[in-house]
């Protein structure tokens, strides 16, 4: 008898992107603006996990 079995492979939790947003305290244009770099190094950050997970999913694909 031949049976067939799934097994769903999950990507590890380090794998799993938690992109928290920084919070802005400031008040005025000027610190706004300021914060952008900050906002931009969350994004980046965030970026960084979702190609990774992208990798892993890809590399599970390809193997047999």
């Amino acid at each position: 008898m031949i049976t067939t079995q799934v097994v769903k492979r999950l990507p590890p939790p380090g794998l799993v992107p938690h992109c928290p947003e920084p919070e802005f305290n400031g008040t005025t244009w000027g610190e706004a603006v300021a914060f952008v770099p900050t906002l931009q190094g969350a994004l980046r950050r965030c970026q960084t996990q979702l190609n990774t997970l992208n990798q892993w999913i890809t590399q599970e694909e390809n193997t047999p």
